[in-house]
């Protein structure tokens, strides 16, 4: 029975200092004794998720710039819409009240007091 006790204590250490020493959530790096002061100087590590998404923005922006190129070069039309009306659409300056007005108008709702 003692045996038993000692073997549950040994593993519920080892699972403790395997949570400790984790890649997952803490820098390996950083002696747990000074993880607080890491992580208010630089953060627990949630900016790197975010940076994957920055990429993923930077990719799907120049894939538009490139079709934008290709439509403006050989002179192709997508949904009817072509390069100079886009760039036409760009350069005027949208005022947000009228187009919200527009589409109240179209759905048949009352304006906003």
């Amino acid at each position: 029975m003692d045996r038993t006790d000692t073997e549950k204590r040994r593993r519920a250490l080892l699972a403790q200092t395997r949570s400790l020493y984790s890649e997952k959530s803490f820098s390996p790096a950083v002696h747990p004794r000074y993880r607080n002061a890491y992580n208010s100087l630089y953060g627990d590590g949630e900016d790197r998720e975010s940076s994957g998404l920055f990429g993923l923005r930077v990719i799907l922006c120049c894939l538009l710039f490139i079709g934008f190129v290709m439509m403006d070069n050989y002179d192709i039309t997508v949904a009817d819409v072509s390069s100079s009306q886009i760039t036409e659409a760009v350069e005027e300056g949208v005022d947000v009240r009228t187009v919200w007005q527009e589409i109240q108008s179209l759905t048949g709702q009352e304006e906003a007091p």
